[in-house]
This record gives C-alpha cells, sequence and structure tokens, in this order.
C-alpha cells in the first residue's frame, strides 16, 4: 500500500495543479502542502510488513495495479484523440474523472482494497453533481478528486489495511465484533 499511497499523492498534486489552473491567480505552491503531509506522514509510519504474505500480497497489487493502470492509460489516450477530434476538449476534466474513477474498481477488487470501492464513488458521485449543477465543473472536479485522493493516502496511512486489505482499526481501540479479550480485568 506504500507504493499506493505515493501514486494517491502525487495524482492528487496533478488534479490540484489542473484544477487551479482554471483561477484567475493561482498558487501552485499550495499543492505542495498535502503532499509533503502525507509523505512525511507515510515515512514515519512504514506501512510495509517484512513477512513473506504481506511481500506475496504487494506483488500480486502491483500486478493488478499496472494492468488497471495500462488499461486506463489506453482508455484515456483513445478519449483524448476523441475529444480532440470533435471538439470537445472542454470536457477532458469530466471524462478523465470517470475513467479514473473506473479504474479503483478492479484495483479495489483485486489487490484487494474495499476503500478504493469509496474512492470511485466519491469520484463518480463528485463528477456527476459538478457536471449537472455547475455550469463549469472543470474546477471543483480537479480540486475535487486531488482532495479524494489525497483523503484516501492519508485513510491508508492513518488507518492501515490488514492483511485481507480492510481497514485496521485504531491502535488502542477495540470493536465489539472481536469478541471478548484476554486482557486483565476483562470479564467477557
Amino acid at each position: 500500500m506504500t507504493m499506493g499511497v505515493v501514486v494517491l499523492s502525487l495524482f492528487g498534486g496533478v488534479w490540484f495543479e489542473w484544477g487551479i489552473g482554471f483561477l484567475p491567480a493561482a498558487n501552485s505552491i499550495l499543492a505542495v502542502v498535502p503532499l509533503v503531509v502525507i509523505m512525511a506522514s507515510l515515512i514515519a509510519r512504514r506501512l510495509r510488513s517484512n513477512t513473506s504474505a504481506g511481500r506475496e500480497r504487494r506483488q500480486r497489487a502491483r500486478r493488478v495495479f499496472a494492468a488497471a493502470s495500462a488499461g486506463e492509460v489506453v482508455i484515456l489516450l483513445a478519449s483524448f484523440w476523441v475529444l480532440s477530434r470533435t471538439g470537445l476538449g472542454k470536457l477532458a476534466p469530466q471524462i478523465v474523472g470517470l475513467i479514473v474513477a473506473l479504474h479503483f474498481v478492479p484495483a479495489a477488487h483485486f489487490v484487494p482494497a474495499p476503500r478504493y470501492f469509496v474512492t470511485s464513488i466519491a469520484i463518480l458521485a463528485l463528477v456527476g453533481l459538478a457536471s449537472v449543477m455547475l455550469p463549469d465543473g472543470a474546477l471543483a472536479i480537479c480540486i475535487g478528486k486531488a482532495t479524494i485522493l489525497w483523503s484516501t493516502a492519508a485513510s491508508i496511512v492513518f488507518w492501515p489495511p490488514n492483511q485481507e486489505g480492510r481497514v485496521s482499526s485504531a491502535p488502542g481501540s477495540s470493536r465489539a465484533s472481536d469478541g471478548p479479550s484476554n486482557t486483565p480485568g476483562n470479564d467477557g
């Protein structure tokens, strides 16, 4: 998941830069702040497990990520070609947003990383709502996508996945579904 955090953080920066390009007096240095915070947190937490099962899971995740990304790139290139030939380049943020959102679905299923389903749904909702409710939703889509990607990256850093890809509970907390613990003073 370390590589996922890096990719999410960097592409969040790309979307942010694209978005602030729509502002009259944009200050692109603002994109650096979330990147630095997320990367520093990632380094501090060291998400990688050193078990052989963890290595095998990471290798599988990399293969799925590579396949999903390759498919995404092909579809993006084809969509850019179509948009440029039809004079609809203004719709690029919406089209790219939809393609990127859909690319998270196989990753969520095969990595496994269930939180990527939430990322996909959030991006789809953002693109849909901004396209319908705003006359020119490009700014909202770009800045919103940056926020969603950075939020996903931060969620991985602060609530790392367990071996099954599910979100681990916060340190020191317990969930009722975990059953009784064997700690002294627990009557359960």
